[in-house]
């Protein structure tokens, strides 16, 4: 960016490099013991799963068949996690259209229009879990926050905002942040609204080990 160039091209070749081959190759080696082990219903939603989920769609289809992620027969769906992956990649559709003209247009607001845009998504998945806790489970709108937590470290590493923080402090908060993520693992369960308030203990935890690892 120092030359402010960025190319598409590059942004999404490098995207499919690192996602496509493993998913080819999760899909290839799932085939055969799906087919052994499920049965017709389920292996039809495995197929569709897989379909979905090479659209980079599956989310809405998890969402719209109804399955929800925590629940017993999920075990039969091992495509379920693909939902993530999906989600993931329409915040890569969608991102770099916006950062560009952020970029471009307010540079000296970049990092101050990320904050907004995060906190408004944060409200929004916050309000949409206590609705429809699936949907904010399922859905770009209720998640774009957490990803773009990942685009705000990376824009303080550009501009060396935590450069002056000495190595005990910086080491102290990578160590707790370890813990949290730790307690979270232990106790988070079925009952715990996700994404909401408490998804803030591991996203900021993960932000900080990001920074300062």
């Amino acid at each position: 960016y120092q030359n402010k160039k960025f190319s598409y091209i590059t942004f999404y070749k490098r995207r499919i490099r690192r996602i496509l081959p493993v998913l080819f190759f999760v899909i290839t080696v799932s085939i055969p013991f799906a087919y052994l082990s499920l049965l017709p219903n389920s292996l039809i939603n495995f197929t569709k799963s897989i379909i979905y989920s090479l659209g980079f769609s599956s989310n809405f289809y998890f969402y719209f068949s109804g399955q929800e992620y925590s629940a017993v027969e999920s075990i039969f769906n091992p495509f379920l996690h693909t939902w993530s992956l999906s989600v993931e990649e329409q915040f890569y559709l969608i991102f770099p259209f916006f950062f560009v003209l952020v970029f471009f247009k307010f540079q000296k607001k970049l990092i101050l229009t990320i904050l907004i845009v995060l906190l408004i998504s944060f409200i929004l998945s916050v309000f949409q879990t206590e609705v429809n806790a699936s949907k904010s489970f399922y859905f770009i709108h209720a998640r774009f926050w957490e990803l773009l937590s990942g685009s705000l470290v990376a824009c303080f590493e550009y501009k060396n905002q935590f450069n002056k923080v000495s190595k005990k402090l910086t080491n102290f908060l990578v160590n707790l942040s370890f813990v949290v993520i730790i307690c979270c693992f232990l106790f988070f369960d079925q009952s715990t609204k996700h994404p909401s308030y408490l998804t803030l203990f591991p996203i900021i935890s993960c932000c900080i080990i990001l920074l300062f690892a």
